[in-house]
């Protein structure tokens, strides 16, 4: 079994490197043909406007284009930062929670032993009791009333 587990570990791996490996040589394909392309752009401005303006259009271009990559790049943050927060959110709620089922059980357990032959029932009571009232703590304090339209 463990055996199994070590040859499919080295076939992940080897085929992940293979994968990125292939991944990077197009990548650097890709670099190489987008530079010849902003070449070709150069010399064609060049001649056609002169040296310096097809310069300054490239300058602009890459301006544009590095505004345009730090926008993306920071909406991409926020959305990250976002999904951190939702995520603190509801690890914060189920530590709660579960912080809470262990003193439900304990009282239950309590309970079930000072009644006797219903102990089944009364410790059934209390678990569902303690999670309500685990998750009513979480959510706010159950004599509020909820809106819920």
């Amino acid at each position: 079994m463990l055996n199994n587990l070590v040859d499919h570990a080295k076939l992940r791996i080897s085929s992940t490197a293979t994968r990125l490996g292939g991944q990077l040589v197009v990548g650097v394909l890709f670099l190489i043909a987008a530079g010849f392309g902003v070449a070709a752009i150069h010399v064609a401005l060049a001649q056609s406007l002169g040296a310096v303006w097809a310069c300054v259009i490239m300058a602009a271009a890459f301006v544009v284009l590095a505004l345009i990559v730090a926008v993306l790049v920071v909406l991409q943050q926020r959305h990250q930062e976002a999904a951190m927060k939702r995520t603190s959110q509801q690890s914060a709620l189920m530590s709660g929670i579960m912080s809470a089922t262990p003193m439900a059980i304990m009282s239950g357990v309590k309970l079930s032993r000072a009644v006797g032959k219903r102990a089944p029932l009364f410790m059934l009571g209390a678990l569902a009791g303690g999670l309500l009232l685990a998750r009513s703590a979480m959510t706010g304090h159950p004599d509020e009333e909820v809106d819920r339209s």
